[in-house]
């Protein structure tokens, strides 16, 4: 009986953390996501436990009625590669945030949860149709071995809870942890971001120092808004438990410029004298810049070409 009333009790803490995300607003501006549906990024990816390669896409817009916002679906996708340097043999992760279109507040961290541990995989979800309304403590799902179960029924001696327990507590937890950490996201930012702005990522800045190009090939280039902060201390304080600090990196960021939309992030973490990077290789649902000598530059150069002996023909005639 005392496992299943903590087990409620830390479900209903999960949805008043997130709840709160509804009134946890940034009025850095311009702060508005222009991120349309289908944008699609895969790259190399390199942390302190994962080398391997991630996915980010824009999986969804719509208008939630209940805060009446728009909002977008982002998915981080994290595939880890042989050999396996994470502590629990994940292989695979992935999270589905929910975040507000118009000022990058993030509402869900993790809206959808997957993880694969020895090739099984598990999902914790929210079962959300149209509305946050209604959300209580009975719309937390997981998915194991194919079948959906309301976490909060399962039996807290079960063989199924015991599978799933440390990951179901990874996802309530994990959620309550990136309120903190990234309240608003940083995978994408506002592409009318100007040079000398200052980025909100909640507990810290960053700064706009300039504009680059960014290259997937010689024919594949893309310009980009360089985005730095320096090493910054970030508080976690979960309601008041046992608050810590966390390390967040000197880190230099570019996001494409048309959509904002993450491309490369370089980190350098003191304590650990270590380094991140997160860096695109593949780009979908966003147009690169035209090439030199592209179809429509040599059309104008043929014209120009064509047209100078016309000019100076006319010319001797008078």
């Amino acid at each position: 009986m005392q496992m299943k009333r903590t087990k409620k009790v830390l479900v209903l803490l999960l949805i008043t953390i997130l709840l709160t995300s509804l009134n946890v607003r940034s009025d850095t501006a311009p702060n508005l996501l222009e991120l349309t549906e289908g944008i699609y990024i895969f790259g190399d990816v390199h942390t302190e436990n994962i080398t391997g390669t991630y996915e980010i896409s824009v999986d969804k817009i719509w208008h939630e009625p209940y805060t009446d916002e728009d909002i977008v679906d982002l998915t981080l996708n994290v595939t880890d590669t042989p050999p396996y340097d994470h502590p629990f043999n994940v292989t695979n992760n992935a999270i589905t945030s929910f975040v507000f279109k118009d000022n990058r507040t993030v509402l869900f961290p993790a809206y959808y949860y997957s993880i694969t541990v020895d090739n099984e995989t598990i999902i914790f979800f929210f079962n959300i149709t149209d509305t946050l309304e209604d959300l209580s403590e009975d719309d937390i799902i997981v998915t194991y071995h194919g079948e959906n179960y309301t976490v909060l029924d399962l039996d807290p001696m079960s063989e199924l809870y015991t599978n799933i327990s440390y990951w179901f507590l990874s996802f309530m937890l994990g959620n309550a942890f990136m309120r903190e950490y990234m309240p608003l996201i940083k995978y994408a930012i506002s592409p009318q971001a100007t040079i000398g702005q200052e980025i909100d990522y909640g507990q810290y800045t960053g700064e706009v120092t300039g504009f680059k190009e960014y290259k997937i090939s010689e024919t594949e280039r893309y310009e980009v808004i360089e985005v730095h902060h320096e090493e910054e201390i970030v508080i976690i304080d979960i309601y008041g438990i046992d608050p810590f600090e966390c390390i967040v990196g000197e880190s230099t960021i570019q996001y494409e410029k048309q959509t904002g939309i993450l491309l490369h992030w370089i980190e350098y973490n003191s304590t650990t004298d270590d380094y991140y990077y997160y860096n695109a290789t593949k780009i979908v649902g966003i147009a690169p810049l035209v090439s030199e000598f592209s179809v429509p530059t040599l059309v104008l150069l043929s014209t120009i070409l064509i047209a100078i002996p016309i000019i100076l023909i006319k010319r001797k005639k008078k």
